[in-house]
């Protein structure tokens, strides 16, 4: 939860190595934040949403293409589109 307090108080000024953008198709307007500075298998696929950021998925390395899959797919329920 530390990095989701960070993504709190700094926002998008949030960077490398608690933070980054997802790359490719599938993840346009998603990125990842990255527990313990990037040394945890956990990620989370965010997104933003106005002013608010929102969690789409929590993953670990193993399944982070599906999870990405995933997340884009809810952003564009919720009406997000990059």
């Amino acid at each position: 939860m530390n990095v989701v307090a960070k993504l709190a108080e700094l926002g998008p000024r949030l960077g490398p190595p608690h933070a980054a953008q997802l790359k490719g198709a599938a993840a346009a307007g998603l990125f990842e934040l990255r527990p313990r500075r990037g040394n945890s298998d956990w990620r989370l696929i965010c997104c933003r949403d106005g002013e608010d950021f929102v969690v789409l998925a929590v993953t670990k390395h193993a399944g982070f293409t599906a999870a990405v899959n995933s997340a884009s797919q809810r952003m564009l329920e919720m009406g997000n589109h990059p």
